[in-house]
This record gives structure tokens, sequence and C-alpha cells, in this order.
């Protein structure tokens, strides 16, 4: 906060603890006539409670937008997270049928997986296993175990085992 809006902060609490004051002493008659000064520090702490509550106003509308975009960009996130899956249906439906759940954690895309194993109809393919992938990855590019000589075009560079290390390493499967 600025310098000013401390200071004017300040002034309001003084004069609300000053009239909390008066109100705990007896009843004495007030003087017809008020200094000056006294005028424009209650026109500043006025002036200062009416700032606060533009500036709380203001900080409660951004906190409020900032969830609304941020609820907004997870219902996004789960919903490409569901078309990258190949689910069938799209827009509001898709959003009414998708659990409640944040795709960027662990237990959000276990959700979705749940989901998905749920209600296989809903999708057009299969999302295929890590496993899957690495056994086809591995039959590709790794040299047989045989003994047998191959032709040079057909010579891979390694072998099975350093094949299945590498795609244990980067992409989760089965070494």
């Amino acid at each position: 906060m600025s310098k000013s809006v401390k200071d004017a902060l300040a002034s309001a609490k003084l004069l609300r603890d000053r009239r909390a004051a008066q109100a705990a002493k007896p009843a004495v008659p007030e003087r017809k006539t008020r200094s000056a000064a006294s005028i424009a520090a209650e026109r500043r702490a006025n002036k200062a409670e009416a700032e606060l509550e533009k500036l709380r106003a203001r900080q409660d509308a951004a906190e409020a937008a900032r969830a609304t975009d941020q609820r907004a960009s997870i219902v996004a996130e789960r919903m490409a997270y569901a078309r990258k899956a190949g689910i069938k249906v799209g827009g509001d439906v898709l959003a009414r049928l998708l659990p409640d759940v944040d795709p960027r954690t662990a237990d959000g895309v276990r959700e979705l997986e749940k989901f998905r194993t749920d209600n296989p109809d809903l999708y057009t393919r299969q999302a295929a296993r890590p496993a899957d992938v690495s056994k086809e990855v591995t039959d590709r590019i790794s040299a047989p175990r045989t003994g047998q000589r191959q032709p040079i075009a057909d010579r891979k560079i390694f072998g099975v085992d350093r094949v299945n290390a590498i795609v244990a390493r980067n992409l989760g499967g089965e070494s």
C-alpha cells in the first residue's frame, strides 16, 4: 500500500479509537463548535475508509476473476485430456460427463483414467499401454538375439537388453 493510504488508515483507526473512548465516557455536553483541525481529520478518516473499501472491493473482484480463470483453465485442460484420449462427445456434454478433477495432478489423472475404463463406449480408441509401446519399439529397433549375420541394410545397432533399458528409462515401459 502507498504511504498516503497507510497514513489515512492510521488516521481512521485513531479516529475510531477516539470515538470509542468518548462513547465510554459519561455524557458531557458537547461543545457547539468544533475546531477546523478536527473537522479536517474526520474528513481524511472518512476518505481513507472509503478508499480502503474501494481497495477491498477491487481485491475481492481480482480474486474472484483469478479463481474463475483458474477454474476455466482446469476445465479446458480436463476436456483436452479427454479429447486426446479419444472421447466421442464434446462441448457442454463432455464438461458435464467428466469427473470434476484437476488433470495436472496424479489423483486427477487417475480419476480420468478410471472414468475412461468405466465408460469405454464413450471413447473411439483404446490407449496404448506403456508395455505395448515398449514391446513394439524394442521389436523395431533391436537386433535379434540369434547368432545369424544380418544383411547390412537390416542390421540394428543395439541389442534387445540395451533397447529395453532405454525404453524403460524414457517411456516407462517394462524392461
